[in-house]
């Protein structure tokens, strides 16, 4: 089982088109996070983030926030696609006390062009969630840079909070430009770059799929 979960991330960052990436983002910082990874026993994605620390397969971005699924997540969801991917980090470090200040509704901005996660608890409950999926308190890595947190599941990019909001919610997108000083999310620079490797890499998920099959 481990050596498939190990084959399928590796097909996943093979397939990526290295041209749409930036490599802003510290190489060395994403190998300490997958060391940690590796320990952790989130081998899927530590050996996702030591591929794309060699491809520089990162939108451009100062910091970040990752929310990592499990292997157990890799194994029983198959093999993600790029959006999925770019659906679990976050253009910005968050730390878990902000996360959790954070009210019912609010959107946290991602590298998925036009596409955000969802806070879907109250800051009086137990667990933190987005979109439905519960984030691990502590984070599994923690510097200045970035931060990485375990999740049980990949996140829905169809998920819609199940009540309706009362007042208004913070605009994330807007607190993170200022919290950064550049843009963020949706408009991260080399975004046009980005969303046409997508299609790219869509094409070439078929001769991916044949690998992992």
């Amino acid at each position: 089982m481990e050596s498939s979960t190990l084959s399928l991330a590796f097909v996943v960052i093979s397939c990526l088109p290295c041209p749409c990436f930036s490599a802003t983002f510290p190489a060395a910082v994403l190998r300490k996070a997958a060391d940690v990874l590796a320990n952790a026993r989130f081998t899927s994605m530590a050996l996702t983030l030591e591929l794309v620390s060699e491809t520089s397969a990162l939108p451009e971005s100062s910091s970040l926030t990752i929310f990592s699924p499990n292997d157990a997540a890799f194994s029983h969801s198959g093999q993600p696609t790029l959006s999925l991917l770019r659906l679990h980090f976050c253009p910005s470090s968050l730390s878990s006390g902000f996360l959790r200040s954070l009210p019912f509704g609010t959107e946290i901005p991602t590298t998925l062009w036009n596409g955000s996660l969802v806070v879907s608890s109250f800051p009086s409950d137990a667990d933190f969630t987005l979109n439905g999926v519960k984030i691990d308190r502590s984070p599994l890595y923690s510097d200045e840079a970035l931060m990485v947190y375990g999740i049980s599941d990949f996140f829905d990019p169809n998920f819609q909070v199940s009540q309706p909001l009362q007042g208004t919610t913070p605009d994330l997108r807007c607190a993170l430009r200022i919290k950064d000083g550049k843009r963020t999310g949706s408009d991260f620079p080399g975004r046009n770059a980005f969303d046409g490797a997508v299609k790219v890499y869509e094409k070439r998920r078929v001769l991916c799929n044949g690998f992992v099959s």
